[in-house]
């Protein structure tokens, strides 16, 4: 049985994937693209396991494409995005550029790569980093993606894979959310 992704307005083509992946190349150094693509790989991969139709496979792979398109600015710019979009961060919370990231990535996704970018492609895209509660099947799979990508090397990684082989999706989120916030701990960041 193949799943469906909750909306499927406009599915993108191989040639339309393949423009895009030279499209983003500009926002990102060559150590973060390599990763990009790795994310793309690895989302298609995901996607594949868990019985995503192709166009769905497709969807995913634009999301994880665009998934660090701010990465790269620091702070100061990140502010500036999040004015630009009309994002509205809280003063009182200490929101990092790692975090905000997620947040106007999104936005930048929505501006600069409209024709790409439905609703679950930028959520894909917003969530990546923190997560949330409920989140739909594309966000988990851009997140795990993001976690499980070839070039990632960290103690829980075999446990997380193993995870997706035999419990699944959910299961494999789960962990995922309580590493990331173990790992948030230790380095005594914001939660």
């Amino acid at each position: 049985m193949q799943r469906t992704l909750e909306q499927n307005p406009n599915v993108p083509t191989e040639e339309a994937i393949r423009t895009l992946s030279e499209r983003v190349k500009p926002y990102l150094t060559g150590k973060r693209y390599a990763h990009t693509v790795s994310v793309a790989e690895e989302a298609a991969r995901l996607g594949e396991i868990f019985g995503f139709s192709k166009d769905d496979v497709n969807r995913l792979r634009v999301s994880a494409l665009m998934h660090d398109i701010t990465k790269l600015a620091d702070y100061k710019k990140q502010l500036q995005y999040c004015e630009e979009f009309g994002i509205i961060i809280k003063p009182e919370k200490n929101v990092s550029a790692s975090v905000l990231h997620g947040i106007t990535g999104a936005g930048l996704a929505a501006r600069d790569f409209a024709a790409y970018a439905d609703a679950d492609i930028l959520s894909g895209i917003r969530w990546h980093t923190t997560g949330k509660a409920n989140m739909t099947t594309l966000e988990k799979v851009i997140y795990l993606a993001d976690m499980l990508s070839e070039e990632r090397s960290y103690p829980e990684k075999e446990g997380l894979l193993q995870l997706v082989w035999e419990k699944g999706l959910d299961a494999a989120m789960e962990q995922a959310l309580k590493d990331s916030i173990n790992w948030l701990r230790e380095k005594k960041g914001e939660i």
